[in-house]
């Protein structure tokens, strides 16, 4: 819970008051298209595993679990940390839908 204007308010409708006010135009498309690390832009084209764990070395663990699928990844030009869909980016990217009424 956060207050906003004296009135107790969920995150999810504090964020939706948010885009409402400023009347932000929020696509589905541009969700998780920044890194959350420092809001950099993605490189365009999805690295496969074996470009991922090469980026990777000595900077960033990939879960041996990833290894088995047929996984995408990004990599963020900027501060070169590594991205790919699993369970807490699809939960992230639903929550966002929900609160932006984007599936309406």
């Amino acid at each position: 819970m956060i207050i906003m204007g004296g009135k107790k308010c969920k995150v999810g409708s504090a964020s939706w008051q948010v885009i409402e006010t400023f009347q932000l135009k929020i696509s589905e498309e541009q969700l998780m298209s920044r890194c959350t690390k420092c809001n950099g832009r993605f490189i365009q084209k999805p690295l496969s595993i074996e470009e991922a764990v090469a980026a990777s070395r000595g900077f960033q663990v990939i879960p041996d679990c990833l290894f088995n699928q047929d996984m995408e990844f990004w990599q963020c030009v900027d501060c070169r940390q590594l991205y790919w869909e699993g369970t807490q980016y699809q939960n992230a990217v639903q929550r966002f839908v929900n609160v932006c009424k984007l599936s309406d």
